[in-house]
Parts: structure tokens; sequence; C-alpha cells
């Protein structure tokens, strides 16, 4: 049995709780019908660097899934586009690459350069290089145009794709040398870079998520190795946080689970504010309103990952008497009604969309979790 890696656990669950945080916090503010407050804001701000520590999690495991048979990862493939489709529909269109589609995408991008180019850690580590330079250098938003051209979505493959060579990287290095220096420069490089930008004007040197910048990703992808560097060289200090590791290793064995049932309490939240608002209290002390949701997502989530396992377990063979095309082809046509049915409602003054948002936290959430569970079934080749 492989010994659990520390690192990846922590990258692991600390990605999945700022993505609760960030969609807790909003999620409360337009439930109480008010525009995000101070508190909310600063946490969905950091709850929106998620897809970064994701995405670099994901560099991380990539060689488990270069290492399995052919067959083995075609069928996980398959079942992964399935999914990435119906959560494309659970977020607006099924045709973009949102982030499960990011994540297919660049699946399929980094096995086949493996496959057929063969490269070695240098080549990489000089393409992020490059890329990096180009996008200091270029315009602003001049890669992420030109790949959104190709196909629309909030994630093109490029520049995102850096955080997955970076956690690639990471991974294949780390029991070689001490990276804690490389994430340093990373950091103090990109903190200097931001720094002149108001003198210079330079779109490209500003940080910026939503068109991402080289300054953005040189500050998260050095965050994130010296912090997998401070649990890989000092693990006693991550070990001796209360909950914290429990929790991680939880997220981290059910990553995908987790990540498609923290829709479920966000949703349901949602639905039930709309009718009944808790207390007066939390319309007028919006700091507290979004302390209490979010930590009850927290609470909630490992809640709903252990019931979604024990029904999982319990259904034996059971499970398998529908096939994923049809669960895939059942959430997505589900999906789109949902989703054609917001639109309608959004189009009234005044409507409200209770039922909608009940739709999504019973019926959408299941069908994914399901399909989440159903990638964990990993088929022998044969």
């Amino acid at each position: 049995m492989r010994e659990r890696q520390l690192e990846l656990d922590c990258v692991r669950g600390l990605a999945l709780s700022l993505m609760v945080l960030s969609h807790s916090a909003v999620m409360y503010a337009v439930s109480m019908l008010k525009a995000p407050g101070e508190a909310a804001t600063v946490l969905w701000a950091l709850g929106e660097t998620a897809p970064a520590w994701f995405f670099f999690a994901f560099g991380m495991t990539f060689d488990r899934l270069l290492a399995k048979p052919p067959g083995v990862i075609f069928y996980r493939l398959r079942l992964f586009f399935y999914l990435a489709v119906v959560h494309n529909a659970l977020v607006g269109r099924p045709v973009q690459v949102d982030f499960l589609a990011f994540l297919w995408l660049a699946q399929v991008v980094l096995l086949a350069v493996e496959r057929w180019l063969h490269p070695r850690n240098v080549h990489y580590v000089l393409a992020w290089c490059a890329l990096i330079v180009s996008m200091l250098a270029y315009p602003h938003a001049y890669w992420d145009r030109w790949f959104r051209h190709i196909v629309p979505g909030f994630f093109p493959l490029l520049p995102w794709g850096l955080f997955v060579v970076g956690g690639l990287l990471y991974q294949r290095f780390r029991g070689t040398r001490r990276l804690w220096p490389a994430g340093a420069l990373l950091v103090v490089l990109s903190l200097a870079v931001a720094a002149v930008q108001p003198w210079l004007q330079w779109g490209s040197w500003r940080f910026n998520k939503l068109v991402l910048t080289a300054p953005y990703v040189m500050l998260l992808t050095g965050s994130a190795v010296l912090l997998l560097e401070t649990v890989r060289l000092r693990p006693s200090l991550y070990l001796r946080l209360p909950v914290v590791p429990w929790l991680f290793e939880l997220f981290s064995l059910n990553l995908l689970l987790g990540t498609v049932l923290h829709y479920l309490p966000l949703y349901a939240f949602h639905s039930f504010e709309y009718a009944w608002v808790p207390t007066e209290v939390l319309r007028v002390n919006h700091r507290l309103g979004v302390v209490l949701v979010t930590l009850a997502s927290l609470v909630l989530l490992p809640l709903g990952i252990r019931a979604a396992r024990w029904v999982w377990e319990r259904l034996g063979p059971r499970r398998a008497l529908i096939p994923e095309e049809i669960v895939g082809i059942t959430g997505l046509l589900l999906g789109l009604l949902l989703w054609r049915m917001r639109q309608e409602s959004l189009a009234e003054p005044g409507a409200e969309i209770i039922h909608i948002r009940a739709a999504y936290a019973f019926l959408f959430v299941p069908i994914l979790a399901r399909m989440a569970l159903g990638m964990g079934e990993e088929r022998k080749e044969s």
C-alpha cells in the first residue's frame, strides 16, 4: 500500500477548503439579497486561489496516471469526460473549459506530450520559464485570449496549465533536493514585478486571476512550493495542528467526490434562506453570517462524504446496474433543463428561483456525486 504523502494531502485539502470558503461567502451574500460585504469579499478573494492549488495538486499526481495500463487510462478519461461535461451544465453551458473540463483537457494534453515527445524534466522547466517571460513581455491577456478563441471558458489551457506543470515538477524533484529556495525566489520575483507595475502601467505585470498574469502564477506557485516544503521538511508542525491533518486527508482521499458534494450545502442554504432567513441578526451582522455559513459548509462536507461512501459501499454489485454513460446523459439533460429554467426565471423581474436551487441541490448534485463515486471504481484491464 502506498504511503500517504503529507504534502499532497495538505495541498488537496487546502484547495477544497478554499473552494468552500469562496463559494460559501458569495452564496450567503447573494441569498441575503445584498452585495458582498467586506468579510465576504475578503473570503472570496482568498478562496478564489483554490483552482491554482487544485491544478498544482493534479500535476503532483499525474505520474500515477501515466503509470497505469493504457486500457485503464482510456477508461478513466472517458468517465472523467462525462463528469466534466455534466459539471459544465451545472455552471453554465456544456461546451466550455470550466474547472473539471480543464482537468480533463490537461490530462489528455500531458498524456499526449509524454507518449509522443518524451520530454525530460529540463524541457518542462525551460517551457515554464519561457511562457512566464512571454506573459510578462506580451500585452495583457495575450495567451489567455488566444486559447479562449479556441474553446471559451474560465480556465484556458494556457496559461492555467502552468500550475499543472509546476506541480508535476515539484513531485519529480521533491525527493532529490530542497526546493524552498525556488519557491522563495518565485514569491520575491512576483512581488517585485507587481511593485513596479504602477510606474510602468503594463497590464501584464499586475496580479490578476480572471485574466491570468505571470505575477499571479509565480506568487501562487512559489507559495505552494514553500508550504509543501515546510510540510515535507517539518511534518511534525503540520501533524500537530488540531483537526486539520484528519480533515485534509479525508478531503484528499475523496477529492473529486468532495468537489461535487460541496455544492450540496451551498444550494441547500441558498434555497432555505430564500424561504426562511434564520434570524434578522444574520442580515444585520454580515460578518457573522458569512462565518457561520462557511463553518457549516466545512462541517457538512465531511459528513456528506462519509454518507455517500457508506451508501456506495452498501449498494455492492447493484451500483453497476446503471452504466456510467446513462448516468452522464441523464445528468447532462437535467443540467441543461435546469439551466434553461434558471435563465427564464432570471429574465422575470422579482422572480424567485428557490425551486430551481432546490432541484440543483437534491437532484443534480447527487447525479454528479454518483459519477464521482464511479470514477473511483478503477476497472481492471483485461
